[in-house]
């Protein structure tokens, strides 16, 4: 195991108090599996935490020993996969660990992380300061597959050593987020008798925008009891539904379209929204919400002060006035990328992404696959969560067409059935405007159209069929693929499904890689521009299992630009970005210089269908059982930005 160190400082005994428990609060909040291993690491470091910052290098080497413990535990296991997956959750707990001492290096003194030799045989730190962690003979089968990760936990073929690394960030650093503990800060303001107030996304203009404020309106920052007074807030009012979120003056309604989603599958929506959250038991003023970001869920604090003009909501509401699930969510979310005005205009599968970890799938429905039915059908089947649009000029964004569809609007799709109609079995989808009004699809199968006669009254109202302005109607599939342009499925994250749901169900097999187009380094452009330097561009290697006989395996495959929402503030634009995958014949795993691409052609290459507007560039693929490389790109030589590669595919898969 080796962790890049480097020198990080804690202020006081009682900033190193806080930091002590911040850490073992992340890890049990995380669910992170081995209690009794990591409660022994706990009690090596006293459970108190009343020790000094000091006493704390000598209690490495018993940290160190028990890393040592779980990792020999765990690559024992007979159970690969289960063991690697062990592997990779000791790498998230030390790289937790990192991650919130590095937060403290601008205060005080530095102190040397594991500096010093553990006395094991199995344990020694080079003279990088690099730890490295020996394993015991293993049951797991080597890696001679050469990634780029942020702490990828992998086992190189030399020594038997687990490796552990940190990747750096390329280009325009995104803000750093101080580390926030909702139990402790909840704690502090409920011993003190005080309302938690956020430091880090405070009750200013530069919480509202990036830039001066474009209206002259008054804004307010009040607490829901000071808004419904003199009713009593509800953070959630009967339960939740698709019905609940109503968008305010923010151009956000891929978020509301994504939120709409969410509320059908109340698992995934409880793994982000808190169900134990209230204003009365404990409330203290200050609420919290989980998102997916680049690979690993990060907890979001808010205090509950919500921007208010003339006493209403601004943004985000709830179809109840005094429910308040919906408009704290957004205000996470903005926390999450610096403002509310970071949330203008994007997709809806990015927030979907965000709420469930999956990976988007994005269809031109003018050029979708003989077999779109049976696809959306069985993505339904494993979880997935849909949302479709139709393309628009600047000039024509939330343009109301004659048939009732707004164009450039994010719509979410909440169903799919198959009824027998005027003209026998038809497939129709559900669809909802996120705006909740009555902008609603005026074609056949509408709200009281006359097709509707010819289905059963038992079968409509399981269909929840009714003629109400809510922004939510019925289409054929046939209407639908005519009159929307974009489909945007997100395949559910099995990691997240096995958590949120019991028994058995379909699901992907992952690979996830991190990485990185480093200019004068890895960023080498696109083949048919840039084909002397094409090669420095990050190369990934992945097997799929299976003889020549076997029938091809289907792949979705995603290249995602990190922290481009972050920086717009910056003025930080996403960059066009492609992949292209190349058949190996020679099962060799070394990384193919220009003489290989120069005589190789793809066997695929993403198409550039997708506006620089668009974060992430997937394809669904069928490829034969084989070896191939993957090869990400941007259309531009020398363009910086970090990426995360992740393939999900329906065979077993290795790299």
């Amino acid at each position: 195991m080796a962790i890049i160190v480097e020198k990080y400082a804690i202020h006081d005994k009682r900033s190193f108090r806080l930091f002590l428990k911040q850490f073992f609060n992340a890890i049990l909040d995380d669910g992170i599996p081995f209690y009794d291993v990591l409660k022994r690491l706990y009690n090596h470091l006293e459970k108190d935490c009343q020790i000094y910052y000091q006493e704390f290098v000598k209690k490495q080497r018993k940290l160190a020993y028990i890393c040592y413990e779980m990792a020999k535990i765990f690559s024992q296991s007979k159970d690969e996969k289960a063991a690697k997956k062990e592997l990779e959750k000791i790498a998230e707990i030390l790289n937790e660990f990192i991650r919130i001492a590095k937060k403290r290096e601008k205060r005080g003194c530095c102190f040397s992380f594991l500096s010093a030799n553990n006395g094991n045989k199995n344990i020694e730190i080079d003279q990088n300061s690099v730890l490295f962690i020996t394993l015991p003979s293993t049951n797991l089968s080597s890696s001679n597959s050469k990634k780029t990760c942020v702490l990828n936990a992998e086992l190189p073929s030399k020594n038997n050593q687990l490796k552990i690394t940190e990747h750096k960030i390329v280009g325009p650093k995104p803000p750093k987020r101080a580390i926030q503990n909702y139990s402790i800060l909840k704690q502090r303001c409920l011993e003190k008798g005080k309302l938690f107030e956020d430091p880090e996304f405070p009750a200013e203009d530069r919480s509202l925008y990036y830039c001066r404020a474009p209206t002259k309106q008054k804004i307010k920052w009040l607490r829901p009891k000071e808004i419904v007074k003199p009713e009593k807030p509800l953070f959630v009012s009967n339960g939740f539904s698709r019905f609940d979120v109503v968008q305010g003056s923010l151009g956000d309604c891929w978020l509301l379209a994504a939120l709409a989603n969410l509320t059908l599958q109340k698992e995934i929506f409880h793994k982000v929204v808190d169900r134990k959250q209230s204003f009365t038991k404990d409330y203290a003023g200050i609420f919290h919400f989980k998102f997916w970001q680049y690979g690993k869920w990060v907890d979001v604090v808010i205090d509950d002060r919500l921007p208010t003009c003339d006493g209403e909501l601004i943004y985000m509401k709830s179809s109840e006035d005094n429910e308040f699930w919906s408009a704290l969510l957004e205000k996470a979310y903005a926390k999450l990328f610096g403002s509310y005005e970071a949330l203008n205009g994007g997709w809806a599968c990015e927030a979907v992404e965000d709420f469930t970890g999956g990976l988007t799938e994005i269809i031109n429905l003018k050029n979708a696959p003989y077999n779109l039915l049976k696809v959306l059908f069985r993505a339904i089947q494993m979880g997935s969560h849909f949302g479709c649009s139709i393309n628009a000029e600047t000039s024509e964004l939330e343009y109301k067409l004659p048939n009732g569809l707004i164009k450039g609007h994010a719509y979410s799709v909440t169903d799919m059935k198959i009824v027998n109609g005027p003209n026998g079995p038809t497939a129709l989808i559900r669809i909802r405007n996120p705006w909740g009004n009555d902008k609603e699809w005026n074609g056949a199968w509408s709200d009281g159209s006359k097709e509707w006669q010819f289905v059963p009254e038992d079968i409509k109202k399981k269909m929840e069929v009714v003629k109400k302005k809510d922004g939510e109607f019925w289409m054929s599939f046939d209407d639908f693929r005519t009159n929307f342009e974009n489909l945007e499925i997100c395949h559910a994250d099995p990691t997240v499904m096995e958590e949120c749901h019991s028994g058995s169900h379909n699901s992907w097999s992952v690979k996830t890689f991190h990485g990185a187009w480093c200019s004068g380094k890895t960023a080498g452009g696109p083949p048919k521009k840039s084909l002397k330097t094409f090669s420095k561009n990050p190369q990934y290697l992945i097997k799929l299992m299976g003889d020549a006989n076997d029938e091809e395996h289907t792949l979705i495959i995603g290249i995602l630009q990190k922290y481009r929402r972050e920086l717009k503030h910056e003025d930080v634009e996403t960059l066009s970005i492609k992949f292209a995958i190349y058949k190996l014949e020679n099962n060799d795993d070394k990384k193919m210089d220009k003489n290989f691409f120069e005589k190789t052609k793809p066997v695929f290459e993403s198409d550039l269908i997708y506006y620089r507007s668009f974060r992430e560039v997937s394809s669904r693929i069928h490829l034969l059982p084989g070896q191939y490389l993957i090869v990400p790109f941007t259309d531009k030589p020398e363009e910086e930005a970090n990426f995360m590669l992740r393939i999900f595919s329906d065979g077993i898969t290795e790299s």
